[in-house]
C-alpha cells in the first residue's frame, strides 16, 4: 500500500512466561514519527485499554489469545485509524507461545469539510494466516484502502496549501468510541482489562523509555567524546604552533646573534686596518736608523712595557728616556690567518723591527 506502512512479519518466540500477541511498531505522519499518539484498544465495542505512544511514535501491546479487538489509532487533528485484530489460534498447545506482528501506522490531517467516509470501516484484519499454523499477518481491505487513498491526496493537498487541520467531529462515525452495537462481551473482559493496563502498561512503557533513554545515553557520550577529541586536537595543534613559533623566534635570534658577531669582526677588521694606514706615512729618511741615530739610541733608559690583545691583534708598547725626552716605542702585530703582517713605530712614525728590536733589547 502506499500511505499506509504496514510491515507485518510474524514469528514464535519460545520459552516465554506469556501466551499471547505482542503488537508493536511505530506510527508517523508525514513521513515522521508521530508524538501525541494514542491507541485504543476494544473489544465487543467495550474499551479495555488505550496506551499512549513514545514521543518517537513507538508503541507495544499485548493482547491474550482466542479474542477479537479493534484497534484504533488516534491523535489531535488527524483522521483516526482503525484494525481489526483476531488473535484465534488453530494449536490449542499455546500456554508458553508469543507471537510478534510488527505493525506500523502513518496518520493524516483532517480538514473541515474533508470527506472522510473511507474510515468509518478498519484497513483490513491481522489474524493468523500463510503457512505454518503460528504465523499471524495482516490482509487488507483492498477496496476501501483504494478509497481511502482519495482521501490522503486531499489531505496532503490541503496541508500543502496552508490551511489548519481541525478536530474531527465527535459524533461522526469515524470518531469510533466503542458505542456502536456488538455481540455481548464476554464475562472476563474486566479481567482482561485489569490485566492488559496494569501487568502490560508499566512494562511497556519502562521498555520503550529504557530504550529511548539508553540511546540518548549513547549520543550524549559520542558528543562528548567528539568535544573531547576535538578540544584534545585543538590543544595539540596550538602546543605544536607554540613550539614551532618558539623554535622559529630561536633561530632567528640565533642567526642576528651571529650576524651581529660578524660586523663587529668586519668594523674591528678595517678600524685596525684604518689605524695601519693612517701610520704608514713616513719618508725616507724615517726607514731606517742613521749612525748617529744609532748613536743616540743606544744610551735610552728603558721606563715601562705593557702589552694589549686584541681579536686580531697584539700591540707591544715601549716608553724610554732618550736624552731627556720620553719616546713611544709600538710593535703591532696582526694576525691575518694567513699570514702575519708586524709594523713598528716610534712616536707614530713607521720603524723597522731592527730599530725597534734594539730598544726591546734595553728590556730584557
Amino acid at each position: 500500500m502506499r500511505y499506509f506502512v504496514l510491515l507485518v512479519i510474524a514469528f514464535v518466540v519460545a520459552n516465554t512466561s506469556y501466551a499471547q500477541v505482542r503488537i508493536s511498531g511505530t506510527v508517523n505522519h508525514n513521513g515522521k514519527p508521530a508524538d501525541k499518539v494514542i491507541i485504543e484498544v476494544y473489544e465487543a465495542g467495550v474499551k479495555i485499554s488505550s496506551l499512549a505512544a513514545t514521543k518517537r511514535g513507538q508503541y507495544l501491546m499485548d493482547l491474550p489469545f482466542d479474542r477479537e479487538y479493534v484497534l484504533v489509532f488516534k491523535k489531535s487533528m488527524m483522521i483516526p485509524v482503525r484494525i481489526d485484530v483476531n488473535t484465534t489460534l488453530s494449536d490449542r498447545n499455546k500456554e508458553f507461545l508469543e507471537v510478534d506482528v510488527p505493525l506500523n501506522m502513518e496518520l493524516f490531517c483532517y480538514f473541515d469539510g474533508l470527506e472522510i467516509t473511507p474510515y468509518d470501516q478498519s484497513i483490513g484484519e491481522i489474524k493468523q494466516n500463510g503457512i505454518g499454523q503460528n504465523t499471524f499477518g495482516f490482509i487488507p481491505d483492498a477496496a476501501n484502502v483504494e478509497a481511502m487513498k482519495v482521501v490522503n491526496e486531499g489531505s496532503k493537498q490541503r496541508l500543502k496549501n496552508g490551511e489548519q487541520p481541525v478536530e474531527v467531529p465527535t459524533g461522526s462515525a469515524v470518531a469510533f468510541t466503542g458505542t456502536q452495537p456488538a455481540k455481548k462481551a464476554p464475562e472476563n473482559v474486566a479481567d482482561d482489562k485489569v490485566r492488559l493496563e496494569e501487568e502490560r502498561a508499566d512494562r511497556t512503557a519502562g521498555r520503550f523509555q529504557q530504550v529511548e533513554n539508553s540511546q540518548l545515553e549513547q549520543a550524549n557520550l559520542k558528543r562528548e567524546q567528539v568535544q573531547v577529541e576535538a578540544e584534545t586536537s585543538v590543544a595539540k595543534r596550538t602546543v605544536q604552533e607554540d613550539h614551532a613559533v618558539i623554535e622559529k623566534t630561536n633561530r632567528h635570534d640565533y642567526a642576528m646573534e651571529q650576524q651581529r658577531n660578524q660586523d663587529f669582526i668586519a668594523d674591528a677588521r678595517v678600524a685596525r686596518h684604518d689605524d695601519m694606514i693612517s701610520s704608514l706615512e713616513y719618508t725616507a729618511s724615517n726607514a731606517s736608523l742613521t749612525a748617529e741615530n744609532k748613536a743616540t739610541t743606544l744610551v735610552p733608559v728603558p721606563l715601562t712595557k705593557e702589552v694589549e690583545n686584541y681579536l686580531f691583534s697584539s700591540v707591544e708598547r715601549l716608553i724610554v728616556n732618550e736624552q731627556g725626552i720620553q719616546n713611544q716605542y709600538e710593535k703591532v702585530t696582526y694576525d691575518m690567518y694567513v699570514i702575519e703582517l708586524v709594523y713598528c713605530y716610534k712616536n707614530k712614525e713607521e720603524i723597522s723591527e731592527e730599530s725597534y728590536a734594539a730598544i726591546a733589547q734595553l728590556f730584557k
